[in-house]
């Protein structure tokens, strides 16, 4: 637990850091202070890997793995910037959060969709989502709170392609 204006910065290495609680826990919890992560891997088994609470993570390499309700759930207003890495788990992003996704891939990607939040509201500028089977854009659904198994990467397409709308923040062409 960190709290207050804390700022860790943790790499494992060729280490995982693993939790082997059945009970419903929080591995990590961030209140009000960083947590940036870059590199090893943390296995946070059947609970929540990174709880935020006002807080700011930052994940630059590494893997973050667990069948929990999220790898990474927030409250309160948190900053979340992830430039590279695995998630392998869910990844939530609630409505008063302000992400900045412009590398990683992930497993699962759920929004607070009831409260106003969206997918393309997460990427950087210049970022787009693309399937991590055949690299192909992921197309926009306004009726999905998950994307599922998808990388983030530079926008490899224009304003003036012919091609569906897709969930990308590219710079020539703002589309949500």
């Amino acid at each position: 637990t960190s709290s207050g204006n804390s700022d860790i910065t943790l790499d494992c290495g060729q280490y995982t850091l693993t939790s082997t609680s059945s009970d419903s826990v929080i591995l990590i919890l961030i209140e009000s202070g960083a947590f940036h992560f870059i590199g090893g891997t943390i296995n946070s088994g059947s609970n929540t890997c990174i709880f935020l609470y006002g807080a700011t993570f930052t994940m630059s390499g590494g893997t973050l793995k667990g069948s929990g309700r999220s790898l990474v759930y927030s409250q309160g207003s948190n900053k979340v910037t992830i430039t590279g890495g695995t998630l392998e788990g869910n990844i939530f992003a609630a409505a008063s959060d302000t992400f900045s996704l412009s590398g990683g891939t992930y497993s699962q990607i759920s929004v607070a969709q009831a409260a106003g939040q969206r997918h393309g509201n997460l990427l950087a500028e210049g970022y787009c989502y693309y399937k991590t089977a055949d690299n192909n854009p992921v197309e926009k659904t306004y009726d999905n709170i998950y994307l599922m198994n998808v990388t983030v990467g530079k926008c490899d397409h224009r304003k003036d392609d012919i091609i569906p709308a897709f969930y990308c923040q590219c710079t020539a062409d703002r589309r949500e």
